[in-house]
């Protein structure tokens, strides 16, 4: 507990903190704001939600480049654990939330009616699960192969956001059985898979050094 609470001092003492926090609450503002707006017909604005994490990260390995916690016992628990303790019950709830206010969108007749409007739905809720199980990875990777991982994330993420941007893709959630409460389990499943997975390779990947584009990012800002 007293390294876990040095840890978190460390990272408001940072130049950028003040601003970091004001740039997660914007995003999640935007994301409401967004998600509301588009009705399901588009996982931008549930993907914005996401965001927040990846600035918790962002600040708990921005605090690592310092010396004072490199020569410092915390400086593998600031990578593999402490970020964890806020992220992983911040994405599961942005999830559950979502989920609920989709659930209740399933209920309003829009999007070209309650039928299509339900299909549409539990397509968006299962694919802001995939994403955010992409992000949570991402996250881990983007730190340590920053040119990579920012190609392979935005390969994977666009394709995404535009097939849930086409009406025409329903049938791909036919294994739902047009079922939004299965289409949320799934959702739930590969969001706390993504947390599970990005809490693993933080372990495995943590003695490989942080890349040099990702250390001038942070530098540049501070």
């Amino acid at each position: 507990m007293k390294d876990f609470k040095k840890a978190i001092m460390l990272v408001k003492l940072s130049p950028r903190f003040k601003f970091q926090v004001m740039f997660a609450v914007l995003f999640t503002a935007f994301g409401i704001i967004y998600d509301m707006t588009t009705k399901g017909t588009s996982t931008v604005g549930g993907f914005y939600l996401g965001i927040p994490s990846s600035v918790i990260l962002q600040a708990f390995y921005g605090s690592n480049i310092s010396g004072m916690v490199k020569s410092s016992p915390i400086h593998k628990k600031t990578e593999t654990l402490y970020p964890y303790v806020f992220v992983i019950p911040y994405m599961i709830i942005i999830y559950l939330i979502l989920v609920a206010i989709h659930f209740y969108m399933t209920l309003l007749d829009i999007n070209g009616g309650v039928k299509l409007n339900y299909a549409i739905q539990s397509k968006y809720i299962i694919i802001i699960g995939f994403e955010f199980f992409v992000v949570m990875i991402y996250e881990v990777f983007a730190y340590k192969y920053f040119v990579f991982s920012m190609i392979v994330f935005a390969g994977i993420l666009i394709p995404t956001i535009l097939i849930s941007m086409n009406v025409e893709m329903l049938k791909i959630f036919d294994i739902c059985g047009e079922s939004y409460m299965r289409s949320s389990i799934i959702g739930l499943v590969l969001t706390i898979a993504g947390c599970v997975a990005a809490f693993f390779f933080s372990r495995l990947f943590y003695k490989k050094e942080m890349s040099p584009l990702a250390i001038k990012s942070f530098m540049r800002h501070q």
